[in-house]
């Protein structure tokens, strides 16, 4: 699957936006950010040089894009009781913060960022390590519309323990988007990762949420009025006393197609107590201890909505939660997921058991196509036969990526499978190697060091049972085709492969390059 496991958090965005009238240089012809920001009308862009800035922004109310060097060098850090960054009234979408480390605030209304009726987006940051006494330790939003997407939002805290939404809070209405970001060990009262108090229509799409704790929500809560559409999500590892991954006590909200698994609570998977709006749970993998949805749906009148649900805990319905066991779709049965806890294996009861709905999306949250057999899978995962491991090594600050994609997915019968090189050197060559074992090859254990050969830091990732030399093209690219046999006894074999790249042509002395990371198949 194409891995979006450990998401690249730090990369600049592609995503159009108003072109820029003037540059402004920070600090090469301002010496602060705050000056800059002052003197950029909108349109303008703020392009900030790597380095570590201190002190509170406030962020014009006009479509400014304010851009980092990039999340790993570029520090935008707090001082004092403040948030880190303040969007003043009036800015939309085409307002862009992006592509900083954004860090050590603490407020009231937001400890990195507080989008104060505005709507910018935020894009590409590490928001981490910041602090709040009221809501949204990492960003709070108060009657606004952001588009918050493919940042880390982690390890906020609390000043005092009253705080709503220790990743993300929604105040007040708004049409606000969170999309593909991973929030992560953040800590508060109520909604741990995200919190929304009659928010209006958020959306929650595609989004790690995982370990973080609350007191009710580990991962999520809804609160009066918040209409959310919760799709293809994965929220694991979260705490709570009530409700582990989400809780719930009004709003119409629509949760779909996600994973939803190893949170710990009353309620583990979902609390929700006496809501007096519709909830519509269709599509989503869950599974954990305990007891796994818990509360009070107590008005008869409320007709929810709830089918193709995979369940998988010892006890699965608590309290004065009906047991829906019997409705249509629903599944009571162990999950079968692999190794990592979020993927389906080849025996999961999910597979092409979920019904189609207009929110699904495209692909997976791995990437992969989002139906790939007769029906859609249940879960954010749809299994496709094919497991990213690992990860890059070398290539000189290139992104070397193994794809598996070029001729379909590795079916029985599929003449046109291949495996893809991306990212390598020009003109040069490239080394595909196939095992069948990623512990060891020849008495040596995997991962093995490649350091003496001239990598340092990268391994060879798989066992070689075959393996071959190939040239690449003027973009650094190579394939080989792997037709794959319609024979039965082939199904469920497992291969695993890697590419290493070489710096010169074939026939010419050369020196070990790149490698990228691994990728496991499995016929089916």
């Amino acid at each position: 699957m194409s891995s979006r496991l450990l998401r690249p958090l730090a990369l600049l965005a592609l995503s159009p936006f108003v072109a820029a009238q003037n540059t402004l240089h920070v600090p090469a012809q301002y010496a602060t950010v705050q000056s800059a920001l002052d003197a950029a009308a909108a349109g303008d862009t703020v392009l900030v040089a790597p380095g570590t800035y201190a002190g509170a922004l406030l962020f014009p109310g006009r479509d400014v894009v304010l851009r980092g060097g990039g999340a790993a060098t570029t520090i935008l850090q707090g001082v004092g009781f403040e948030p880190v960054i303040t969007c003043a009234p009036g800015s939309t979408r085409l307002a862009v913060i992006e592509g900083f480390t954004i860090r050590g605030g603490n407020g009231f209304d937001a400890g990195g960022i507080h989008v104060d009726r505005c709507s910018p987006t935020i894009r590409d940051n590490w928001i981490v390590q910041n602090r709040t006494s009221a809501r949204g330790g990492g960003i709070g939003v108060n009657f606004g519309s952001p588009r918050i997407e493919r940042n880390r939002i982690a390890q906020s805290t609390q000043s005092i323990r009253q705080v709503f939404g220790g990743g993300i809070s929604l105040l007040g209405a708004g049409a606000a988007e969170i999309l593909d970001n991973v929030i992560e060990q953040n800590d508060a009262l109520t909604g741990g990762g995200i919190a929304g108090n009659a928010a209006g229509t958020p959306t929650i799409r595609g989004n790690r949420i995982r370990g973080n704790n609350a007191t009710e929500g580990g991962g999520l809560v809804f609160q009066n009025g918040s209409d959310a559409l919760v799709v293809q999500n994965v929220i694991d590892g979260n705490t709570a006393a009530r409700g582990g991954g989400i809780a719930h006590t009004n709003g119409n909200i629509v949760v779909l197609n996600n994973t939803i698994v190893g949170n710990a609570g009353t309620g583990s998977a979902v609390y929700a107590y006496r809501p007096i709006a519709v909830l519509t749970f269709v599509n989503n993998l869950m599974a954990g201890t305990g007891t796994l949805l818990y509360g009070d749906l107590w008005r008869p009148e409320i007709q929810h909505v709830f089918t193709h649900n995979l369940l998988d805990a010892p006890t699965v319905f608590g309290a004065q939660w009906p047991d829906w066991s019997g409705n249509a779709g629903v599944i009571s049965a162990p999950a079968q997921l692999r190794a990592d806890g979020l993927q389906l294996a080849a025996g999961s009861p999910a597979r092409d058991a979920g019904m189609p709905r207009a929110e699904l999306q495209a692909t997976d949250w791995f990437g992969d196509p989002r139906v790939v057999g007769t029906a859609v899978d249940i879960g954010a995962d749809e299994y496709a036969g094919r497991f990213p491991f690992g990860s890059q090594c070398g290539g000189n600050g290139r992104r070397l990526a193994i794809v598996a994609a070029s001729g379909g997915l590795p079916e029985l019968g599929n003449a046109a499978f291949a495996f893809d090189l991306r990212g390598g050197v020009a003109d040069a060559a490239a080394m595909l190697a196939l095992g069948d074992s990623t512990t060891s090859w020849n008495g040596m254990p995997l991962p093995r060091p490649l350091d003496p050969y001239g990598l340092p830091g990268c391994a060879q990732a798989v066992s070689v049972l075959h393996w071959m030399l190939l040239p690449t093209d003027s973009a650094g690219a190579c394939t080989t085709g792997c037709p794959i046999p319609n024979a039965a006894r082939l199904r469920g074999v497992v291969l695993h492969a890697q590419w290493t790249t070489l710096a010169g042509p074939i026939g010419q002395p050369g020196v070990l390059e790149g490698t990228t990371g691994g990728l496991t198949i499995e016929l089916f």
